[in-house]
């Protein structure tokens, strides 16, 4: 009987740590999808602002040019 309900403590422990690494990986792989989606936004906010900056530059150029051409 003692036998049995060590037995029984042992598995309940056994599935308890399971659930355990299961819920680690789980958030190591959240934390990772965040950090991905976290890179991409960063990513797009450094292309739009490179954008912007080239249409200024670019607009400085046609501005320059006109000065030239008067």
């Amino acid at each position: 009987m003692l036998e049995q309900k060590h037995k029984e403590a042992k598995e309940k422990k056994e599935i308890l740590k399971k659930r355990n690494t299961e819920r680690d990986i789980e958030g190591l792989i959240e934390k990772e999808i965040l950090d991905k989606q976290t890179k991409k936004s960063r990513l797009r906010i450094l292309a739009l602002t490179l954008i912007e900056e080239e249409n200024s530059i670019k607009i400085q150029i046609k501005n320059l040019r006109r000065k030239i051409l008067r």
